[in-house]
């Protein structure tokens, strides 16, 4: 398990330099993108992102396997053709029990560090989909556990800590953007609008 701090230093030594960021706590990206405006210092340019968990329909004495999804704000997918890419069906967002019990987070505060908060019996199942469009960004915002800060990191950053994951197995990079399919994977309650950097004002703290 790990808490905000050792999360910052396992960052630290895998590449990451930047000072986490403080801001008004968000349930979505729209509210996330709002808050990051109410901040200086931050990168020129950077990526807003949605880390999506689903819990897919499984026979009953299958082990309950969970899929992360991590993915540009503005990448557009189909759910059920990712289920068909990881031969599952039925792929539905997971329920609050869900996020509090394997993943101890809540909504707003999902990133892909809630992986390394994933109990040990349960990690090996878990299947991780990365989106192709984040691998060669340079600055990729995170929210660190919890809502209240933004962190950002490089794509490279992000495999590495996502390779660091004691016990993880299932890791697929996938251009979800190119997947089959007419309807959209949202972020729940949120946007799948592009965003850049907007206008820094006076610093005003998933």
């Amino acid at each position: 398990m790990v808490d905000f701090d050792a999360l910052i230093s396992k960052l630290s030594a895998l590449g990451f330099n930047n000072v986490p960021v403080e801001h008004a706590a968000v349930e979505n990206v729209e509210q996330w993108k709002e808050a990051l405006g109410n901040v200086n210092g931050l990168p020129g340019d950077y990526v807003l992102t949605k880390t999506l968990i689903y819990k897919p329909k499984q026979p009953k004495s299958d082990p309950f396997a969970p899929v992360v999804v991590v993915a540009k704000d503005d990448t557009v997918f189909n759910s059920k053709a990712l289920g068909t890419a990881l031969k599952f069906k039925d792929m539905r967002f997971a329920s609050e029990d869900v996020l509090k019990d394997t993943f101890q987070t809540i909504k707003g505060s999902v990133s892909p560090f809630v992986l390394g908060k994933v109990p040990s019996e349960t990690i090996g199942n878990v299947r991780v989909v990365i989106d192709k469009a984040l691998v060669n960004e340079n600055s990729i915002a995170f929210h660190p556990l919890d809502s209240l800060r933004t962190v950002f990191i490089s794509g490279p950053t992000l495999l590495a800590y996502i390779a660091s994951i004691e016990g993880l197995q299932h890791v697929t990079e996938l251009d979800l953007a190119s997947l089959e399919g007419a309807a959209p994977a949202p972020a729940p309650g949120g946007s799948t609008k592009a965003v850049k950097k907007p206008a820094a004002a006076p610093a005003a703290p998933a």
